[in-house]
């Protein structure tokens, strides 16, 4: 076999020989890369196609909003709306002492506080809520909120409502006095006032009164004696359209007052067991005036049957004398609770005092009676061509006047359109729910309040209440609270069991008078051990 040995072929075969597997190899890879860059390309073309629907998406999203603006807060008038429904009325909400420092009135102020501190949207409504019913439940709280209002002079005007439901110890007359005066001066939208003190106020109390110069609407005032306060509120007789008050044993022998647009009068008793005061009623309709009472709600002490019978034949006296206005009558056990005024049956001297009672009242629309006239058929033997409603007042626990609903004869109430059972389980009675809750609602539509420590539902010819115990602590009645700034309106936070260290610890005698700076520095201390 011949083999070429020129100098040309020897280098062609030793090139094939080293360079002929890399050449292919960089021709595959060549391929390779082509095939990837087409690739880019493709997504490159994929991606600008899509940033142009991007923008297009974008384009047509600001065509369809039309330049709407983003998400606000709504206005305050809506957020107040909002807030109202979170908080139960204050009917339902008890701010006295005894309740405790968990009861459902001072978590219902502690939540309002809350709400304060959510953003500035909130604020505003909230802080309105907070201030547009105030209650003392210590003398301290009424020094500090008047130093919140000479501070911070906008929330004056957002009271609407001041209550009085604290112990002054002695030696704090005097500061109580002056603070509930210069505060009055500050709060020129007060319509309401409510003196809850847990026994009668000392004359300090009613004082207060003489510095109102603005129309007040409502006045309850509790366990003080109205021949104490009767001089005091002359003045405000043109604009009250409620009253609540103890009626005493003996009235004042001042002129007589005026109440033209008082509408709703209220007259309990201090003793559960003195049928004394109730004989005043008639003596007191010479001291008031009333030319537009609409009801009458009158609280009965538990006595027997023969002094109940008098009492409400006192009562018939003095609503026969407002027969042509008068549309409600209510008549009150003493306490509805375990020992329940009129859990025993009706007797024959009752069942003729109520009727005498009804004929006195010939336009009554709606009449409200403890559960035990219904026992011993002493509701069949009522009667009145005009009443559209009754109520019952009754214990949940009772099982005796189950039937209520059904005792009710029609014959005898021709106009009758509906009867409800009022079934309270706290010892505390609600007295305005009947008519805070009126009976014309739609009985076929029930609804409830829902909150802690008070769950109360209307419905199907029922309201009932099923609330958590309050609870009191041992070392004081106090609610802690996180703010500063309106800690001296929250009136959660109590001076405890430290009120009656200012009058007994170091007073040991009537010469030591607290002012309003010893008052503060005592509340500040208790705050900032908390």
């Amino acid at each position: 076999m011949h083999s070429c040995q020129c100098s040309e072929c020897y280098l062609s075969d030793d090139a094939s020989e080293d360079h002929g597997p890399k050449d292919v190899e960089i021709a595959r890879l060549t391929r390779k890369n082509a095939l990837l860059q087409d690739s880019i390309d493709d997504l490159k073309l994929e991606i600008a196609q899509l940033k142009e629907e991007n923008i297009r998406q974008r384009n047509l999203v600001q065509t369809l909003n039309g330049g709407r603006r983003p998400f606000r807060q709504p206005p305050p008038e809506i957020l107040g709306l909002i807030f109202s429904f979170v908080l139960p009325p204050s009917f339902l909400l008890d701010p006295s002492v005894f309740c405790g420092p968990d009861s459902p009135w001072c978590q219902a102020t502690s939540l309002k506080m809350g709400l304060t501190n959510v953003c500035r949207a909130w604020y505003g409504p909230a802080v309105g809520m907070l201030y547009k019913d105030v209650a003392f439940r210590s003398i301290g709280q009424l020094s500090a909120l008047l130093r919140t209002v000479k501070s911070h002079t906008a929330y004056g005007p957002l009271i609407r409502k001041i209550g009085v439901h604290c112990i002054i110890p002695r030696g704090c007359g005097g500061v109580f006095e002056a603070d509930l005066k210069d505060l009055v001066e500050r709060t020129p939208n007060v319509t309401s006032v409510v003196l809850k003190s847990p026994w009668p106020s000392p004359p300090p109390v009613p004082k207060a009164f003489d510095h109102i110069s603005w129309p007040i609407t409502h006045i309850d005032f509790g366990s003080t004696s109205y021949s104490d306060l009767h001089p005091y509120i002359g003045h405000l007789s043109p604009s009250l359209v409620s009253l609540s008050i103890q009626l005493p044993l003996d009235l004042p022998s001042h002129n007589p007052y005026t109440l033209g647009r008082l509408q709703s009068l209220r007259c309990f008793v201090a003793s559960p067991s003195d049928p004394a005061p109730v004989s005043a009623l008639p003596l007191l309709a010479e001291r008031l005036i009333l030319p537009r009472l609409n009801t009458f709600l009158l609280q009965l002490p538990s006595t027997s049957d023969l002094e109940r019978s008098n009492q409400i034949r006192h009562c018939a006296t003095f609503c026969k004398l407002y027969s042509k206005t008068l549309r409600t009558v209510d008549l009150q056990p003493f306490r509805i609770g375990w020992e329940d005024s009129f859990a025993r049956g009706c007797s024959e001297q009752i069942t003729s005092a109520v009727q005498d009672l009804l004929d006195a009242c010939p336009h009554l629309e709606h009449l409200i009676l403890p559960s035990s006239l219904v026992t011993d058929r002493g509701i069949f033997e009522l009667s009145h061509p005009k009443i559209e409603w009754i109520d019952f007042w009754t214990l949940r626990r009772s099982r005796k006047r189950q039937c209520v609903i059904h005792a009710v004869d029609t014959k005898n109430f021709a106009a009758l359109k509906g009867v409800r059972k009022i079934m309270l389980s706290a010892n505390i009675l609600f007295a305005h729910i009947p008519t805070d809750i009126p009976p014309h609602l739609n009985l076929e539509e029930p609804f409830e309040f829902d909150f802690p420590g008070v769950f109360l539902r209307h419905g199907h010819g029922r309201i009932y209440r099923c609330d958590a115990l309050d609870s009191i602590s041992e070392d004081g009645l106090v609610l802690n609270s996180n703010s500063e700034e309106d800690d001296d309106a929250s009136s959660c936070d109590t001076w405890g069991s430290d009120d009656s260290a200012v009058g007994s610890e170091e007073l040991s005698g009537d010469e030591w008078e607290a002012d309003h700076e010893d008052v503060l520095v005592i509340y500040d201390q208790l705050e900032s051990s908390q």
